[in-house]
This record gives structure tokens, C-alpha cells and sequence, in this order.
């Protein structure tokens, strides 16, 4: 996964504002869903962003996996990613 171009992004304590250039739309992110972002803008996998989740907040990879699953099927309707 990688963003699409023409998105402008903003790390703010920890938080990521996103800023869609195309349609005009502004996102603010928690810090899940930031450190979900940071991650794919790192070009990680997807399996890698879940064991680094997994290990830092001690939750389960399945409830992990649900969380991402929904993160992208959002971002995929907003047209903000781009599957490689």
C-alpha cells in the first residue's frame, strides 16, 4: 500500500491530519488509525504493521488484523491508497 498523490499529510503530536488536494476533503486521524498511516507511508507490510501493533499495545492479532481490515476498506473508499 502506498498514498496516492495529491494527499498532503501532517504528523501533530503523534496525530496525522491529511489533507486530500483532489477533492478537498480534510481527515484527522487517532492515534491508531495515525500509527496505522505512518506505517503505510513507510511502505510496510501489512503483516509487519500488525506485529509491530501487536507487540506495542498488547492486543490480539485478530482484533489487530479487524482494525487495519477497516482502516484500508476506508481509505480505499476515500481513494487515499494505492494497492501495489
Amino acid at each position: 500500500l502506498k498514498m496516492r498523490d495529491n494527499i498532503v499529510c501532517r504528523e501533530i503530536d503523534n496525530m496525522y491530519a491529511i489533507l486530500d488536494l483532489k477533492t478537498g476533503v480534510f481527515y484527522t486521524l487517532n492515534e491508531t488509525a495515525s500509527l496505522f498511516w505512518k506505517l503505510i507511508k513507510e511502505q510496510k507490510k501489512i503483516d509487519d504493521v500488525c506485529a509491530y501493533i501487536t507487540q506495542q499495545y498488547d492486543i490480539s492479532h485478530n482484533e489487530v488484523m479487524r482494525d487495519i481490515n477497516a482502516f484500508i476498506d476506508f481509505f480505499d473508499k476515500e481513494q487515499l491508497l494505492i494497492h501495489q
